[in-house]
C-alpha cells in the first residue's frame, strides 16, 4: 500500500511540474532552415530584389540549414564574429575540433537576429560597394563573393546556380499580393 501511494504521488508530482515556468531546462529546439525561409520571405528588407540571391548564399553555406553551424547556432550563412555583429550575435568557437579550422563564429539567438545579422555583416567597411550594385543579383553577388569566399573563385557561379531552388522556397512561404491588399 505505501509503494503504491508513493507512486501516486511521484505521479501526481511530474504531471504538475511545467518545464516552462523552468526554461533553462528545457532542450533548446534546433534551428531549422524551413523556418528561416518562411521568416525570410515574410521579412522586410532594404532589397526585396536580392532575396532570392541572398537564400542562395544561405542554401550554400548551411548545406540547405544541415550545418552544425546552423542548426545549433542560428547561422545559415558562415558568419565570422567580428565585435561589430554584438548587437545581433554571440560569439561561439566553432570548427572541426581539431584546432587547426576553429574559429569564433556568430551565434543568433532567433532568425530575425540572423537576418539583420546578416545584413549588418554585409554593410561592414569590407564590402563597401555593394550597394551600387544591388540593381542585379548577379551585380551583387559579383560584387562580394570575392570578399565572403576568397578561396573560391566560382563562389559567385555557384550561388547564382541556386537562385531557382531559393526563388521556389521563398515562392512556398511568400503571402499572395491579394492577401496582402486585403489585409489593409
Amino acid at each position: 500500500m505505501f509503494f503504491r501511494s508513493l507512486a501516486t504521488v511521484l505521479i501526481l508530482s511530474i504531471s504538475l511540474f511545467s518545464f516552462d515556468k523552468f526554461p533553462q531546462l528545457q532542450q533548446k529546439k534546433e534551428a531549422t532552415f524551413d523556418s528561416l525561409v518562411k521568416d525570410y520571405a515574410k521579412s522586410n528588407i532594404e532589397y526585396p530584389g536580392l532575396k532570392a540571391v541572398t537564400l542562395a548564399m544561405m542554401i550554400l553555406e548551411s548545406g540547405r540549414g544541415k550545418s552544425d553551424l546552423a542548426k545549433k547556432h542560428n547561422n545559415f550563412a558562415g558568419l565570422k564574429y567580428r565585435t561589430s555583429m554584438s548587437k545581433y550575435a554571440s560569439k561561439v568557437r566553432y570548427g572541426d575540433g581539431d584546432g587547426d579550422n576553429t574559429w569564433h563564429y556568430c551565434k543568433f539567438d532567433n532568425n530575425k537576429k540572423f537576418i539583420k545579422g546578416f545584413w549588418a555583416f554585409l554593410d561592414r567597411s569590407p564590402y563597401k560597394g555593394w550597394r551600387k550594385k544591388t540593381y542585379s543579383p548577379k551585380a551583387f553577388i559579383e560584387k562580394i563573393a570575392p570578399i565572403y569566399c576568397p578561396y573560391n573563385p566560382k563562389y559567385a557561379k555557384h550561388v547564382l546556380s541556386l537562385i531557382p531552388e531559393a526563388e521556389a522556397l521563398l515562392e512556398k512561404h511568400e503571402e499572395p499580393l491579394y492577401k496582402l491588399a486585403s489585409a489593409n
